[in-house]
């Protein structure tokens, strides 16, 4: 529901089809956050597989079994960070939540 709820929302911005109130883009966002996002996202795309590729490789299901531990205690430790710093971002339109990278200033 959630999936199919943000897909339509995120078509309907992008057609200009009306969603309901329209907020000014919050001001507090930072530039910084994107390139914090995008080196984050590219380092875990790029270590996670070759980590669990060599842990398979292994042929030790200890292994494999401390790789998975390893993945879930990076995503709690992820939880814990959204939860300290995190916004409320729900049902929210996505203007409201962060400035669109296209507007100009």
């Amino acid at each position: 529901m959630l999936e199919r709820h943000l897909l339509f929302r995120l078509g309907g911005g992008e057609l200009g089809l009306p969603d309901g109130e329209r907020k000014p883009p919050a001001r507090g966002a930072r530039p910084g956050n994107r390139g914090f996002y995008a080196l984050g996202t590219a380092i875990g795309g790029v270590a996670a597989p070759s980590l669990f590729g060599l842990l398979v490789g292994s042929g030790e299901r200890g292994a494999v079994f401390l790789g998975y531990l390893l993945g879930a205690a990076l995503m709690i430790a992820a939880a814990g960070v959204e939860m300290a710093i995190g916004i409320r971002a729900e049902r929210q339109p996505l203007e409201s939540v962060a400035r669109p990278l296209s507007a100009i200033e």
